[in-house]
């Protein structure tokens, strides 16, 4: 969740942007913030059960 949350300010917020100082980067950052929804809710699972798949052992398996 986190890596989606970084990409989605990097590219509002970010993209094309120039900064002169880490107090500016900070302002353009708590400004995203502010603006964006926050109802965002994570993604919920919908898959039930986990088939486990193992690796075919012998090379002849895999080419069938």
């Amino acid at each position: 969740m986190i890596e989606i949350s970084f990409s989605i300010l990097s590219r509002s917020a970010l993209t094309g942007a120039s900064f002169t100082g880490p107090r500016q980067l900070r302002h353009q950052i708590d400004r995203f913030i502010e603006a964006y929804p926050q109802t965002a809710m994570p993604c919920a699972r919908t898959k039930q059960t986990v088939c486990r798949v193992y690796p075919s052992k012998r090379y002849a398996d895999i080419r069938q």
